[in-house]
């Protein structure tokens, strides 16, 4: 059966329309430029505090009387903790914990957050840690740039016969930190995650 006249220029403009909005489309997703990803998985693992699983770590805080922590920036409490690795893959390179950046982590300051803070909780009042050279970390900041100082792995060599494995200890610190005003008398608690940073 014959297109009509007007049944063919229907059609053509459909069809030119199809094809503009094709090149507009096109024309849309052209690039400006490629941002490509690298990465690397890694097999390397080490025992945690002697835990190869479940490498969880409670800190005790002293208690400190509200005295000492009476205009912000006043800092008290100061206590160590150890991470130590031990059974590492890998028996030289550099270590080190990425903590999360969490709930309990406060972005302006780059410390915790008193997760106790309602009834019997502290008020104003925030947990710093610091490195083995007593260096403010910054919880809030990316993997590497957090002022956490790297480990050197060291082989030692256990067992008969020897199995040469690598094993690293890391010291850190934490404090009471007055924050946005005197600190009140209470409980406080917080909690960080990480993950470690192996060769």
């Amino acid at each position: 059966m014959p297109i009509s006249m007007r049944r063919f220029k229907r059609l053509a403009i459909a069809l030119s329309l199809v094809v503009i909005s094709m090149l507009r489309e096109q024309r849309a997703y052209a690039a400006d430029g490629r941002i490509q990803f690298i990465g690397t998985i890694s097999d390397q693992t080490c025992k945690i505090n002697g835990s190869d699983k479940n490498a969880d770590l409670v800190v005790n805080l002293p208690k400190v009387n509200t005295s000492a922590l009476a205009t912000p920036n006043d800092r008290a409490g100061l206590v160590s903790f150890v991470l130590k690795l031990t059974g590492c893959k890998a028996k030289s390179g550099t270590v080190y914990p990425h903590f999360l950046m969490g709930e309990t982590v406060d972005p302006s300051t780059g410390r915790l957050l008193n997760s106790s803070s309602g009834i019997g909780g502290a008020k104003n009042v925030q947990i710093e840690l610091l490195g083995s050279d007593l260096g403010v970390l910054q919880l809030a900041r990316e993997s590497g740039d957090q002022n956490v100082l790297k480990a050197e792995l060291q082989a030692v060599s256990v067992g008969e016969p020897a199995i040469t494995t690598g094993e690293a200890t890391m010291k850190f610190y934490s404090q009471y930190v007055a924050s946005g005003g005197p600190a009140t008398a209470g409980e406080v608690e917080s909690y960080v995650l990480y993950e470690m940073v192996y060769p």
